[in-house]
């Protein structure tokens, strides 16, 4: 009988929907879609907080049904119980709402706070996540609570669940996401009210889980701040997903089909993604062929059998389109007559499910290309790419990136709260000698960086008439017109930049790239830096952090993905040297050739007779061949070589970079030369550095020692065994060792591999001390004091040390466990990253950190290899 009474009301609901639909033939629009289901009959079903209404359309996207806006506010997530109703969190009214497939409203489950999800048992239990009330409440089928699931026991011990965003059910196993203790939990499904609920946890370390589902294969997804992750039980990361084909994905919940297929509501192109159970990206196949440079080869594979279409061109908008009507899964398409080293731009159409397939045009976005790229994105294309085609024959390509520099010489300001004026902040000439040496050795740096591909062209306007500093905070008016009057004056349209930096002026920030400024078709994005902290002279906070800003705007507003928002402030290791490191990472991490699609850049080419890279002889460029002192004789690779260093001390084209005050004949830009062979052995932690027990691996003072620390003579020595990595120094002065291991030589600023650690010698009193922690980047995010450790990895004592004095010599030891858990793993052919830096902090006098290399400099590529 019960199973006569189901088969009646799953009909009745074909039966309805299908007179619905009769009545809708148009695509439905989702407006701001958060919850998300697919039923039994393969309609999906959204509830959408932009209209406080649920949708269900086929899944292709066409409409069927709206309903629910006079009760629904901000509806969350959405599940179809065993009976085939439609289960809402109906988070603005605090409550459960119950409907019919045909819209009528049927009950709700009451008395919750904020409630952002629901599961529904085949027994007919409805578990709630009543986020504000920090609980699970289970209510039976007519809206009757019965239970709540407050606390859980995991591995023995008892804790509250706090801010639950998730609940899923799966079989006999129920899953909560217990977003605020940043962990999953999972258990048996309770039935009835119990003296505790044993459970057990995914916590990964720092993640914010929020709609969560269990699919076919045990992955746990969930959706985590602008991503969709997949889990196993045991906490491992199996994929992520973010829809790269669209812009700013905006995850809201996410569900399963009846094949393990994953469905999320994005929240922004107003849609429904679908990926397969592994959370495959799409990711187009270019191809640039040296041989035939005006050819360029695309080939992609659709989720789905659809036509062949791309739009491409050199501009935004893409007019160009070829078009094969034949629906197939393979696709490729081949561009002639291509001019070399120019700029293209082209969209795929549909190589991904999306419910529905288009979306609305919009003209509100805040940059101009920004607006073109949508409206080629909404009719059913995936979002822009770049690609630059090869240069000619004999020479390599770069971008010249327009920066507009303006410098303030003369600032007033006005009384303080006690009447007295501030004297003006007057620069001399000097000053902006300064400044000028300064960004053009900025402009080296950021060379080397990118592989000689991006050259800053900084148009100087300096401005010499006085400004009151409460103008010069922004791009006022005043900041604007003196800008635009500068760069006219050069005989130059401001319509060819995006980013101004402006010198002289108070504090440091930066303004992201965001929209018009002042006049309807100047788009500017802007940082800011006085001569204060940190500057006159070596002022390198400016260059490597605010300007940092910069380039992320303008590789984000360029489609150029994975670079890590600059957000570090100076308490990070070598305060204003680290985060260039930071940079400097970000920028070697970027394809090459991806400098080019930067968008307001022009392409030019220099002669490069060899083919490495380098331009020959080129004053346009920062650094070429013939300065760099680079000849096909020294051998080895010039790019290579080219980028050893972190940076270069001193002014460009000034080759003191001992700081000695004397011209040499020195390549410059060649720092420091390691060998990066590390040799297997297991030295005795002992104190005493034995002959033939280290291999020495650099010294100090060297090129990089500033002169004032040159007395402090140092050795380093690695060596490593499948065990341990070993560390030595032997100093002439007692000091303080630190190390910062980079273990998958991936950047500091990535991962769970990176090992800060010290010995502090017996002195003033205090006992040996070894510590050390992970500085975690697991997530490639950076906490907004900068500070994130994982203590995990190493327990006191761990790390060994020990420390002597041989022949007037001071010695630190130390071992370092493998940690294969945090990729801490020595092994042959291992790579890894180091940093290594003394100092001492004695009453007689405090020696400041000094870095082996130039002073917050790691050396990448140390490789494991056998004996020597």
């Amino acid at each position: 009988m019960g199973n006569r009474k189901l088969l009646m009301i799953v009909f009745a609901a074909t039966f309805l929907i299908a007179a619905i639909s009769a009545s809708y033939a148009a695509q439905a629009e989702l407006k701001t879609p958060v919850g998300v289901w697919v039923s039994k009959l393969g309609n999906i079903i959204v509830t959408c907080q932009g209209s406080n209404s649920i949708v269900i359309m086929t899944r292709n996207g066409e409409q069927k049904a709206e309903f629910g806006s006079d009760r629904l506010v901000n509806p969350a997530a959405v599940t179809m119980d065993a009976k085939g109703r439609i289960l809402v969190a109906n988070s603005g009214k605090g409550e459960i709402a119950i409907y019919e497939p045909s819209g009528k409203f049927v009950s709700a489950c009451t008395g919750l706070a904020n409630p952002q999800a629901v599961a529904a048992s085949d027994d007919g239990l409805i578990y709630a996540a009543d986020t504000g009330a920090n609980r699970i409440a289970v209510f039976d089928g007519n809206g009757i609570l019965k239970f709540s699931i407050d606390q859980v026991v995991v591995d023995g011990k008892t804790s509250k669940i706090a801010s639950p965003h998730g609940v899923f059910i799966s079989g006999k196993t129920l899953a909560i996401s217990d977003t605020g203790n940043k962990r999953i939990l999972i258990m048996e499904r309770p039935t009835a009210q119990a003296d505790t609920y044993k459970a057990s946890a995914v916590a990964v370390h720092n993640m914010d889980p929020r709609s969560l589902a269990i699919g076919k294969n045990g992955v746990i997804y969930t959706v985590d701040r602008g991503y969709v992750r997949g889990y196993t039980k045991d906490g491992k990361q199996v994929s992520s997903y973010r829809a790269i084909t669209t812009l700013w994905f905006d995850p809201g919940c996410l569900t399963l089909d009846k094949d393990g297929n994953v469905l999320v509501a994005d929240k922004t192109s107003w849609r429904i993604f679908v990926t397969d159970s592994k959370l495959s990206e799409f990711k187009p196949n270019l191809k640039l062929d040296p041989n035939d440079p005006t050819t360029a080869v695309i080939e992609w594979t659709s989720r789905l059998a659809v036509p062949t279409i791309l739009r491409w061109g050199t501009d935004e908008t893409c007019p160009n389109t070829i078009k094969d009507d034949k629906p197939t899964t393979k696709h490729k398409v081949t561009l002639t007559g291509l001019k070399q080293s120019t700029r293209y731009y082209y969209h795929v159409y549909s190589p991904v499910e999306i419910i529905p397939p288009t979306c609305r045009k919009r003209n509100d976005l805040a940059l101009i290309v920004q607006n073109k790229n949508w409206n080629v994105m909404a009719d059913g294309y995936t979002g822009e790419y770049a690609f630059a085609t090869l240069p000619e024959k004999g020479k390599t390509d770069w971008a010249l990136a327009p920066t507009v520099v303006v410098l303030y010489k003369h600032v007033t300001f006005a009384p303080g709260a006690d009447g007295k004026k501030p004297e003006d902040r007057i620069l001399d000439d000097d000053d902006v000698a300064m400044a000028k040496s300064e960004m053009e050795t900025y402009r080296v740096w950021a060379w080397r960086h990118s592989h000689c591909k991006v050259n800053f062209d900084w148009t100087w306007v300096i401005v010499d008439e006085p400004r009151p500093s409460d103008q010069l905070g922004d791009l006022t008016e005043t900041v604007f017109n003196d800008i635009k009057k500068g760069v006219e004056a050069q005989g130059r349209d401001l319509h060819e930049y995006w980013y101004v930096t402006v010198l002289g002026v108070h504090g440091w920030y930066a303004n992201y790239l965001a929209g018009k400024v002042h006049e309807p078709d100047y788009e500017l994005g802007s940082c800011y830096t006085g001569f204060g902290h940190g500057q006159k002279p070596g002022w390198w906070w400016f260059p490597t952090h605010e300007h940092g800003h910069l380039v992320h705007s303008w590789l984000m507003c360029s489609g150029v993905p994975n670079f890590g928002y600059p957000d570090a402030p100076w308490t990070l290791p070598g305060k204003f040297g680290e985060n260039f490191s930071f940079l400097a990472y970000n920028y070697r991490q970027i394809a090459p050739r991806d400098w080019l699609t930067l968008k307001k850049s022009v392409i030019c080419q220099s002669v490069d007779a060899n083919g490495n890279g380098v331009p020959d002889d080129d004053p346009r460029v920062p650094l070429d061949e013939k300065r760099f002192g680079w000849t096909p004789e020294m051998g080895g690779d010039c790019m290579k070589r080219l980028m050893a260093g972190v940076r270069m001390p001193g002014y460009p084209g000034d080759t003191d970079t001992d700081f000695e005050g004397k011209t040499h004949k020195l390549n410059e830009g060649e720092l420091y030369w390691v060998d990066r062979k590390v040799p297997k052995a297991s030295p005795k932690i002992d104190g005493k550095i034995e002959p033939g027990e280290w291999t020495e691996l650099y010294s100090m003072p060297n090129l990089t020692t500033p002169a004032p620390y040159r007395d402090l003579k140092a050795k380093t020595y690695v060596a490593w065994d499948n065990n341990n990595y070993y560390f030595a120094v032997l100093s002439n002065r007692q000091v303080i060792a630190g190390w910062d291991l980079d273990a998958a030589n991936d950047g500091w600023f990535h991962g769970r591999d990176n090992l800060r650690f010290s010995v502090r010698p017996p002195m003033d009193g205090r006992q040996l001390e070894v510590g050390g922690a992970i500085w975690d980047f697991l997530n490639d995010e950076i906490q907004p004091n900068g500070q994130l450790w994982y203590t995990e990895a190493y327990k006191p004592g761990d790390i060994k040390a020990a420390v002597g004095e041989q022949d007037g010599w001071y010695v630190i030891e130390c071992a370092v466990p493998a940690r294969p858990d945090v990729r801490i793993s020595p092994k042959l052919g291992a790579q890894f990253a180091l940093r290594i830096y003394l100092w001492n902090e004695t009453p007689q006098g405090a020696t400041p950190q000094i870095g082996f290399w130039d002073g917050e400099d790691f050396v990448y590529d140390l490789t494991c290899v056998d004996k020597k």
